[in-house]
């Protein structure tokens, strides 16, 4: 857990010094089920990302897949990210898309 405490807390640095809004959310009593880790918007495009430790990227959660889901299905970038680079790499498919070269938006989970 502390190391995707950590990637996630470098990852929300990287994402705002990039020139994205991003946040993380927090688990509550009161918070709804499943929700990734990290919400945002980049050159107005929607994402959010589920952050797990390196070599727990398949351990999503039911929940957690049909929020991903649902929110790429809504036409926002979702993803499960075990890095910073991968975070980046988030961005750089949305630059893709403004310039109509990438087309799909989840990160295959």
């Amino acid at each position: 857990m502390a190391d995707e405490r950590r990637i996630t807390t470098n990852s929300l640095k990287a994402l705002k010094k990039a020139g994205a809004f991003a946040v993380k959310i927090h688990a509550g009593p009161n918070q709804n089920i499943g929700l990734p880790d990290i919400c945002g918007c980049y050159k107005g495009y929607g994402f959010v990302i589920e952050m797990k430790a390196p070599g727990k990227e398949n351990t999503l959660t039911d929940r957690q897949r049909e929020k991903l889901e649902k929110y790429a299905n809504a036409g926002g970038f979702a993803y499960v990210c075990t890095s910073v680079a991968e975070c980046l790499n988030v961005l750089k498919q949305i630059d893709r898309t403004i310039r109509g070269k990438y087309a799909p938006r989840t990160g295959g989970w």
